[in-house]
């Protein structure tokens, strides 16, 4: 189960701020600041969820294309950048994920919740860096092998 999903259905403890305390305040005509929280909880899970979606996508097809690249190395003799293509495709996956995990950051209800997903968002984040770095060194590599 999602964590937006798990944070909606626990219970809040008496005398806090939650959507739900607040909504039996609600007058007619005061609810724009409620709404706009309503909408941004039944809006956000699917867009999270289309984002991971999406990077899961990424990283999966440029896997594949550069498994496809180092078999042509391996059986055809042929010269290929796979590396450098599967770290392209990992650091784009990576951008949709860390997306979806910042979105998810509006729909954290606990200090504890925040803490997991903040250090997810820095292994994300350190990841990409590590695959950027990594690119860069194997295009200097490239263009010290070329005359």
């Amino acid at each position: 189960m999602p964590c937006w999903e798990e944070a909606r259905r626990r219970p809040t403890a008496p005398g806090a701020l939650s959507v739900g305390n607040l909504r039996p305040l609600q007058k007619k005509g005061t609810g724009g600041i409620f709404m706009l929280e309503h909408w941004i909880e039944q809006l956000l899970p699917p867009v999270i969820s289309v984002l991971e979606l999406i990077g899961i996508f990424v990283v999966i097809h440029s896997s594949l294309r550069a498994f496809r690249q180092y078999l042509r190395v391996i059986f055809a003799h042929r010269s290929a950048d796979f590396k450098l293509e599967l770290a392209e495709g990992l650091a784009a996956g990576l951008e949709f994920k860390m997306a979806a995990e910042i979105l998810k950051t509006v729909l954290v209800r606990t200090l504890e919740e925040l803490v997991i997903l903040g250090a997810v968002i820095l292994l994300r984040a350190l990841l990409s860096l590590m695959i950027h770095w990594e690119m860069k060194a194997e295009c200097a590599i490239r263009r010290q092998r070329e005359p």
